[in-house]
């Protein structure tokens, strides 16, 4: 499905589903961001995108299910099962990206079914979870569903800290620009500065002329 940069999807993407699906067919559905795990910011809408167009198979009449949702975007494997014990989200980024970090996925993400964009398929989901088995129906377990693993993930963030010495040029790079960009701010701020007074120098000298005629007529 095409989102159109988080904007609710066109028609034609919903009649694929709602008419030409087979009945029964159990569908993948492909979304353009994990709206489930930002469920937490403010004014985000992926996830009532995504809703949006599952209402139009659930709609359909023709028993189209969803058992599974995935998504990349974000750079890293998770997969949150939900608590209606079918329904699995994936999170499947990168394609060759960078590599992001899967220790800070929450257990557990509580949906709202008042909120068209935290909840899925009204209540039919309430809540999903990370630790639990791949194989139906999903039961609990100890192993968070993600990749890197959550330990994996905090040990390649303490790399962060030896990247100087990892790539120095880079950084003294980075460090140039930084002191141009600085040195060029500094520069405006004077040249501004000198601009200010050389124009209430210029006023007073175009007012003094005034003043003093004002004066010999007195």
């Amino acid at each position: 499905m095409d989102a159109q940069l988080a904007d609710d999807v066109d028609q034609p993407q919903k009649d694929q589903i709602a008419k030409r699906m087979a009945p029964d067919t159990k569908i993948i559905l492909c979304g353009p961001e994990p709206g489930w795990l930002y469920t937490l910011q403010h004014g985000n809408k992926s996830l009532g995108v995504i809703d949006n167009i599952a209402w139009s198979a659930i709609n359909a009449k023709r028993n189209l299910q969803i058992p599974v949702v995935l998504s990349g975007d974000t750079h890293h494997y998770s997969r949150y099962s939900g608590n209606d014990g079918v329904t699995q989200f994936i999170t499947s980024g990168g394609g060759g990206a960078f590599l992001h970090p899967t220790h800070q996925l929450e257990d557990k993400v509580v949906l709202d079914p008042k909120d068209r964009n935290k909840s899925w398929l009204g209540s039919r989901v309430t809540e999903l979870k990370l630790k639990t088995k791949p194989e139906s129906p999903h039961e609990d377990c100890e192993a968070a569903a993600c990749y890197p693993s959550r330990a994996k993930s905090l040990e390649l963030l303490k790399g962060n800290f030896g990247f100087a010495s990892l790539n120095p040029g880079f950084c003294f790079l980075l460090g140039a620009i930084y002191w141009l960009a600085g040195l060029a701010t500094s520069l405006a701020g004077l040249a501004s500065a000198r601009a200010a007074s050389l124009r209430h120098e210029l006023l007073g000298l175009h007012q003094a002329p005034g003043k003093a005629t004002a004066g010999l007529s007195s």
